[in-house]
Protein backbone atom coordinates (compact mmCIF):
# COMPACT_ATOMS: atom_id res chain seq x y z
CA UNK A 1 0.00 0.00 0.00
CA UNK A 2 1.57 3.77 -0.74
CA UNK A 3 1.37 4.80 2.86
CA UNK A 4 3.88 1.68 3.48
CA UNK A 5 5.87 2.56 0.63
CA UNK A 6 6.16 6.38 1.61
CA UNK A 7 7.70 4.93 5.07
CA UNK A 8 10.39 2.96 2.88
CA UNK A 9 11.46 6.19 1.14
CA UNK A 10 14.50 8.52 2.17
CA UNK A 11 13.02 11.51 0.83
CA UNK A 12 16.69 12.76 1.03
CA UNK A 13 18.06 10.58 -1.01
CA UNK A 14 15.32 11.12 -3.15
CA UNK A 15 16.28 15.01 -3.03
CA UNK A 16 20.17 14.14 -4.09
CA UNK A 17 19.63 12.52 -7.27
CA UNK A 18 19.90 15.32 -9.99
CA UNK A 19 20.94 13.19 -12.96
CA UNK A 20 17.82 11.37 -14.77
CA UNK A 21 17.60 8.80 -17.44
CA UNK A 22 14.95 10.42 -20.20
CA UNK A 23 11.76 7.73 -20.18
CA UNK A 24 11.85 5.29 -22.84
CA UNK A 25 7.86 7.00 -24.06
CA UNK A 26 10.59 10.49 -24.35
CA UNK A 27 13.42 8.77 -25.93
CA UNK A 28 11.64 7.03 -28.21
CA UNK A 29 10.92 10.33 -30.56
CA UNK A 30 14.22 11.06 -30.90
CA UNK A 31 16.99 9.05 -29.52
CA UNK A 32 19.95 10.55 -30.58
CA UNK A 33 18.79 13.84 -28.52
CA UNK A 34 19.38 11.77 -25.01
CA UNK A 35 21.84 9.02 -26.09
CA UNK A 36 25.54 9.55 -26.55
CA UNK A 37 27.46 9.65 -30.00
CA UNK A 38 30.64 9.81 -28.85
CA UNK A 39 31.58 9.11 -25.04
CA UNK A 40 29.59 7.89 -22.31
CA UNK A 41 30.21 9.53 -19.02
CA UNK A 42 28.56 7.89 -15.93
CA UNK A 43 26.76 4.54 -15.55
CA UNK A 44 24.02 5.16 -18.03
CA UNK A 45 25.59 3.98 -21.54
CA UNK A 46 29.30 2.32 -20.40
CA UNK A 47 28.87 -0.29 -22.68
CA UNK A 48 27.21 0.78 -25.34
CA UNK A 49 28.43 -0.62 -28.94
CA UNK A 50 29.35 2.80 -30.57
CA UNK A 51 31.28 4.31 -27.64
CA UNK A 52 33.51 1.69 -26.70
CA UNK A 53 36.15 2.62 -28.80
CA UNK A 54 36.44 6.11 -27.12
CA UNK A 55 37.59 3.75 -23.32
CA UNK A 56 41.15 3.94 -25.44
CA UNK A 57 40.83 7.73 -25.84
CA UNK A 58 39.55 8.08 -21.69
CA UNK A 59 42.04 6.16 -20.47
CA UNK A 60 45.01 8.11 -22.48
CA UNK A 61 43.99 11.21 -21.21
CA UNK A 62 43.58 9.80 -17.82
CA UNK A 63 46.95 8.85 -18.25
CA UNK A 64 48.25 12.57 -19.35
CA UNK A 65 46.42 13.81 -16.02
CA UNK A 66 48.43 12.03 -13.56
CA UNK A 67 51.82 12.65 -15.63
CA UNK A 68 50.41 16.26 -15.45
CA UNK A 69 49.80 15.45 -11.48
CA UNK A 70 52.47 13.33 -10.97
CA UNK A 71 50.24 11.14 -9.05
CA UNK A 72 49.28 7.53 -9.26
CA UNK A 73 45.82 5.80 -9.63
CA UNK A 74 46.44 4.48 -6.45
CA UNK A 75 46.36 7.85 -4.68
CA UNK A 76 43.39 9.17 -6.78
CA UNK A 77 41.48 5.56 -5.92
CA UNK A 78 41.98 6.35 -2.14
CA UNK A 79 39.98 9.18 -2.58
CA UNK A 80 37.71 8.18 -4.73
CA UNK A 81 37.26 5.66 -1.79
CA UNK A 82 35.80 7.84 -0.08
CA UNK A 83 33.23 9.65 -2.31
CA UNK A 84 32.49 5.91 -4.05
CA UNK A 85 29.71 5.68 -1.32
CA UNK A 86 28.04 9.14 -2.36
CA UNK A 87 27.68 8.02 -6.30
CA UNK A 88 25.18 6.17 -6.82
CA UNK A 89 22.48 8.35 -5.09
CA UNK A 90 22.84 11.29 -7.25
CA UNK A 91 21.54 8.73 -9.85
CA UNK A 92 17.73 8.63 -10.70
CA UNK A 93 18.32 5.06 -11.58
CA UNK A 94 19.67 2.32 -9.40
CA UNK A 95 23.04 1.65 -10.78
CA UNK A 96 23.46 -1.27 -8.48
CA UNK A 97 24.68 -3.52 -11.74
CA UNK A 98 28.08 -2.07 -11.13
CA UNK A 99 30.51 -3.57 -8.43
CA UNK A 100 32.09 -1.24 -5.88
CA UNK A 101 35.56 -1.94 -7.67
CA UNK A 102 33.18 -1.05 -11.17
CA UNK A 103 32.18 2.32 -9.98
CA UNK A 104 35.68 3.71 -8.56
CA UNK A 105 37.22 2.34 -11.87
CA UNK A 106 34.25 4.73 -13.63
CA UNK A 107 34.72 7.80 -10.97
CA UNK A 108 38.43 7.57 -12.14
CA UNK A 109 38.59 7.22 -15.54
CA UNK A 110 35.75 9.84 -15.82
CA UNK A 111 36.85 12.64 -13.14
CA UNK A 112 40.49 12.22 -14.73
CA UNK A 113 38.76 13.09 -18.07
CA UNK A 114 37.14 15.72 -17.11
CA UNK A 115 39.87 17.37 -15.19
CA UNK A 116 42.29 17.09 -17.80
CA UNK A 117 40.08 18.55 -20.36
CA UNK A 118 40.25 21.24 -17.78
CA UNK A 119 43.65 21.60 -18.03
CA UNK A 120 44.05 21.23 -21.72
CA UNK A 121 41.31 24.55 -22.30
CA UNK A 122 42.46 26.44 -19.41
CA UNK A 123 46.15 26.54 -20.37
CA UNK A 124 46.68 27.88 -23.74
CA UNK A 125 49.47 25.72 -24.99
CA UNK A 126 47.21 22.64 -24.43
CA UNK A 127 43.99 24.30 -26.10
CA UNK A 128 44.61 22.36 -29.56
CA UNK A 129 44.23 19.51 -27.61
CA UNK A 130 41.58 19.39 -26.11
CA UNK A 131 38.47 17.48 -26.46
CA UNK A 132 36.83 17.39 -29.55
CA UNK A 133 33.21 19.42 -29.86
CA UNK A 134 31.15 16.16 -30.29
CA UNK A 135 32.71 14.58 -26.80
CA UNK A 136 31.70 17.88 -25.33
CA UNK A 137 28.23 17.82 -26.97
CA UNK A 138 28.07 14.58 -25.64
CA UNK A 139 28.64 16.00 -22.22
CA UNK A 140 26.08 18.32 -22.10
CA UNK A 141 23.61 15.19 -22.29
CA UNK A 142 21.05 14.41 -18.97
CA UNK A 143 22.20 11.06 -19.34
CA UNK A 144 25.86 11.55 -19.73
CA UNK A 145 26.65 13.55 -16.38
CA UNK A 146 28.76 13.29 -14.08
CA UNK A 147 27.76 15.11 -10.25
CA UNK A 148 29.75 18.22 -9.74
CA UNK A 149 29.89 18.27 -6.29
CA UNK A 150 31.77 14.84 -6.62
CA UNK A 151 34.22 16.76 -9.05
CA UNK A 152 34.39 19.03 -6.25
CA UNK A 153 35.09 17.06 -3.50
CA UNK A 154 37.80 15.36 -5.56
CA UNK A 155 39.52 18.36 -7.16
CA UNK A 156 39.49 20.65 -3.27
CA UNK A 157 40.96 16.81 -1.66
CA UNK A 158 44.21 16.66 -4.12
CA UNK A 159 44.33 19.64 -4.96
CA UNK A 160 44.37 21.74 -1.30
CA UNK A 161 46.68 24.62 -3.35
CA UNK A 162 46.11 25.80 -6.63
CA UNK A 163 49.78 27.14 -7.31
CA UNK A 164 50.47 24.61 -10.61
CA UNK A 165 50.02 26.99 -13.80
CA UNK A 166 48.76 23.62 -15.62
CA UNK A 167 45.86 23.19 -12.89
CA UNK A 168 42.68 26.04 -13.40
Amino acid sequence: DTFEMMKVIDINTILERCIYKVTFCIQRYKEDAYTPMAISIGPFHPNHPRLCDMEIYKLSYCKAFLRRTQTTSGSWNHYIKEVEPYFPRFYSNTIDEFSKEELIKMIFVDSSLIFENFCRSYNKKFSTKALPDSVITDSLLLENQFPFSLLQTLFDKFFPKRSNDDIP
